[in-house]
């Protein structure tokens, strides 16, 4: 008879802890030398970023410290220590990745680590809350009538080079290639001559996602609507030397980009930089976006900004970095095919036959350049380029070189010769709402008022500012203790009465200009308020 086995764990050892006996062991190196320390620190403190911007004199020869620096000074001021090694003096800071296991054997003793650098540091704005409040203001605004809003965010790539690398060498190389035929550049970076450059101008249509809930809160647990920052990107290439970027060829690329998104749009909200293409104070870019507003048929246009410096916050900025990695290696052909030397080098041909052949190898280049951005994607939308030959006109509008002129510095006397422009001009003052850094154009219910008794608005986003007596201004809410400033959000200012139209601004309020009397237009500069009503109400 067989008996079952019978098994029994066996017995797990009891691993015995030994606590260290006191005074045992190589004593610590920081104990050892007590200096050592309060030495690394000093030092490292001394040289610091902002120590170095402080300095007024040649006291000190470094900006950040290295491990060789630091160990000839420790060994030169740390009495009885002979040696230390680099090693020894980097483990008393704080560890590089808190990520990585060796992060046990830095001490923490001296706060400071290798650096990596960064270029966030913005231009200081005193009202940078005051315009991004604004901003948001508009966008939720064209999220809730999001049906028949349409929300762009514009601005200009850095320029692309054509002879040389497209882009600069410091951008990384991503990609792979064959190990016989990898890539190599001449040691300079010198252009091939003025001029030899593709501008890129872009602009982003925010596009809410299907899954993104367009109600949401805010860090203040306040309702707020999500606006979308990401969405389809149209770029446009053309070289300045031939056709000029500038407020005309936005808005021509605008009226581009509304045949393709433009169905039953008819509020569109344009986030700009404000710059010299984009100034709300310039007479040429409201009559340009007033040409734009009168021949699209919008109720509303609106173009605002984050303000002088803010530039950063709009949106269309995350999408350079890797619009501009796909032209990392790449050299455009400055050159007709079979020539070697480019057009502006050549001698012996005339200024005609030197502009004919610049336009075919500028021509080449762009279409080359928009063939590498072909297929791109960005946040899962599609990147759209588009090529504008240097010998073709602008289009629908090509008279800014003369709109600029009369324009630029306006007087009565100018304008009684353009009796055309003096006609838009009064069009816009009847339709516009000028502030600090923003420029709304919108229907009237005015019964005299050709445009808008023929083309009523009806639109539901119109309906509300009516309902509304305008668009909101941002106010204070001062409900929440602290020194902290907050904005009312934009669903609390609509429930409020409209305030009248004015800047919470620091720095303008302490001009004291206000606002014209016969119209929405809102004064920044003593001259602009001269012009204003010289021009438009005499």
């Amino acid at each position: 008879m067989s008996l079952p086995l019978v098994c029994t764990p066996p017995k797990k050892k009891q691993r015995r802890v030994q606590e260290p006996r006191p005074n045992c062991g190589r004593k610590p190196f920081t104990e050892k030398f007590e200096q050592l320390v309060l030495t690394v620190e000093e030092f490292v403190r001394g040289n610091g970023f902002k120590a170095h911007k402080k300095r007024r004199s040649a006291t000190g020869n470094t900006c950040g410290t290295s491990l060789k620096q630091l160990k000839k000074h420790v060994i030169e001021n740390v009495s009885d220590l002979d040696t230390v090694s680099e090693r020894t003096l980097h483990r008393l800071m704080d560890p590089p990745s808190e990520a990585r296991n060796t992060k046990n054997r830095y001490k923490g003793l001296v706060k400071a680590k290798l650096a990596k650098k960064r270029n966030d540091v913005r231009k200081e704005n005193m009202d940078g809350h005051y315009y991004a409040s604004r901003v948001r203001y508009r966008l939720e605004f064209g999220t809730k009538f999001e049906d028949e809003t349409l929300m762009l965010s514009a601005d200009c790539m850095n320029k692309v080079n054509i002879g040389g690398l497209a882009v600069s060498r410091y951008h990384h190389l991503r990609r792979f290639f064959p190990a016989e035929d990898l890539p190599n550049f001449l040691d300079h970076d010198f252009p091939v001559s003025k001029g030899y450059k593709i501008t890129p101008s872009g602009y982003m249509v925010l596009s809410r996602k299907e899954s993104v809930n367009p109600i949401t809160c805010d860090k203040l647990g306040r309702t707020v609507f999500q606006f979308s920052r990401t969405g389809p990107e149209y770029i446009f290439n053309r070289v300045e030397s031939f056709r000029s970027v500038n407020i005309q060829s936005h808005v021509n690329n605008l009226d581009t980009i509304l045949n393709r998104e433009g169905n039953g749009k008819r509020v569109i909200i344009l986030c700009v930089d404000g710059g010299s293409d984009w100034n709300t104070k310039s007479w040429t870019a409201r009559l340009f976006l007033g040409r734009l507003f009168k021949r699209r048929n919008l109720d509303i246009l609106c173009a605002t900004t984050y303000g002088p410096g803010l530039s950063v916050f709009n949106t269309i900025e995350h999408l350079w970095s890797p619009l501009s990695n796909k032209l990392s290696a790449l050299m455009l052909p400055a050159c007709i095919p079979g020539e070697t030397v480019p057009p502006s080098a050549q001698t012996g041909i005339t200024e005609k036959a030197r502009l004919e052949k610049e336009a075919l190898v500028f021509n080449a280049a762009m279409e080359r350049c928009g063939g590498y951005w072909e297929d791109s994607s960005f946040d899962g939308f599609p990147v759209s380029t588009f090529t504008e030959p240097c010998n073709q006109m602008d289009t629908p509008w090509s008279d800014y070189a003369e709109v600029h002129n009369v324009l630029k510095a306006p007087t009565q006397k100018k304008l009684r010769d353009h009796p055309t422009l003096m006609a838009e001009l009064k069009f816009i003052s009847n339709h516009c709402g000028r502030r600090i850094g923003e420029f709304t154009l919108m229907k009237c219910r005015n019964l005299s008022c050709d445009h808008c008794t023929t083309n009523p608005p009806q639109g539901k986003a119109i309906a509300s500012i009516f309902d509304h007596g305008g668009m909101p201004t941002p106010v204070v809410d001062r409900s929440f203790p602290g020194p902290d400033v907050h904005y009312y959000t934009y669903m609390q200012a609509m429930q409020r009465p409209l305030q009248t139209p004015r800047e919470n601004m620091e720095k303008f309020s302490a001009l004291g200009l206000g606002r014209c009397s016969a119209c929405k237009y809102v004064f920044s500069l003593k001259q602009d308020q001269h012009q204003h009503m010289a021009i438009i109400h005499r």
